[in-house]
């Protein structure tokens, strides 16, 4: 059970995820390591308007969402974009893939 302070920007969402044998004995697959690029077809995708939306988000209750507190999402972008952005595990790689195409900081 998650009990979180209502936020007036926010509309959250969870799940729980039960992987069959630990992290390190897991790998990503192919399909989704080719998720990791920005060249691939995903169902949804980032814009300005995402991103200034999550950083009007953050601005709630006074975080400053610039420099090194960027949101993970915009970070993503950029290693993308210069080919630097690789696998970590299948649980960070799923996370990755879905923040980097949704714009959206997980």
């Amino acid at each position: 059970m998650l009990h979180v302070t209502p936020h007036p920007k926010l509309e959250l969402e969870a799940i729980a995820v039960d992987f069959p044998r630990p992290l390190g004995e897991l790998s990503s697959s192919a399909a989704l390591l080719v998720g990791l690029g920005l060249d691939w077809e995903a169902p949804m995708s980032s814009s300005d308007e995402v991103r200034l939306m999550v950083r009007d988000l953050l601005r709630v209750g006074g975080f400053k969402p610039t420099g090194r507190s960027k949101p993970a999402s915009e970070y993503l972008i950029k290693a993308a974009t210069k080919g630097v952005l690789g696998s970590i595990n299948l649980a960070v790689d799923l996370c990755n893939v879905v923040s980097l195409h949704s714009g959206l900081p997980i």
